[in-house]
């Protein structure tokens, strides 16, 4: 069975304040390389890609992405760990991370144990 994504549709602007995507997956654990590297791009081009493009032409948006788990090809299960997130938009300072994947993660100062923390810090207006 072919694991597919739709393309996200965002709001247009000035109908909504606030945009949260799911992405859940019916197999949890890539079969291969392969189908984990289709997966990442599909995630890229349909999620990320209209995202960072709406953001860019309204101004003044965030966008916060997040992983719930690092996860391991060849064990396949999900390992402990802090999963890579992202946070872009108006009053978020780069962080100076040199990619968006688990050791970029392992060397950031921005760690958050509990979930609810990152959401948290990702709505803070400073």
């Amino acid at each position: 069975k072919a694991i597919g994504l739709k393309a996200v549709d965002f709001p247009v602007k000035g109908t909504g304040d606030f945009t949260f995507v799911h992405f859940h997956q019916e197999r949890p654990h890539p079969k291969d390389i392969q189908e984990k590297i289709k997966r990442i791009e599909d995630f890229d081009s349909k999620v990320v890609a209209p995202g960072v493009k709406m953001a860019e032409a309204f101004g003044g948006v965030r966008m916060c992405v997040a992983s719930d788990v690092i996860q391991s090809l060849a064990k396949k299960t999900s390992l402990p760990g802090h999963a890579p997130f992202l946070m872009y938009g108006e009053g978020i300072a780069a962080s100076g991370a040199e990619g968006f994947d688990e050791k970029a993660c392992a060397k950031s100062e921005w760690v958050f144990d509990e979930g609810h923390k990152l959401i948290g810090s990702f709505l803070k207006k400073e």
